[in-house]
């Protein structure tokens, strides 16, 4: 009886453990990339930039034609949901 209490309540740790993680990392990645470049690279590592930077988001969208990039994935997406709706709405 006592068991079957503890598997939810451990279940509900790792999750809480996870997500965590999870947001930690997701944390790391917005800071890391509004640093500029050398203090990104610095070590010991900073969690929040000593300076703001969005050099490197003009260099992603100018010099990486990401934005072209980023309109071909919405625009695959999109068709493809169309798809899926249409499947659905089907039955299929």
């Amino acid at each position: 009886m006592i068991r079957a209490r503890r598997r939810p309540v451990l279940l509900a740790l790792a999750l809480a453990a996870g997500a965590l993680l999870t947001a930690f990392a997701f944390l790391w990645m917005l800071t890391t990339s509004v640093k500029p470049l050398g203090e990104a690279r610095r070590f010991p590592p900073t969690i929040v930039p000593s300076k703001v930077s969005f050099d490197s988001y003009l260099r992603l969208f100018r010099d990486l034609d990401f934005g072209t990039y980023l309109v071909n994935t919405v625009v695959v997406v999109l068709i493809s949901f169309e798809q899926l709706s249409r499947l659905v709405d089907e039955g299929v």
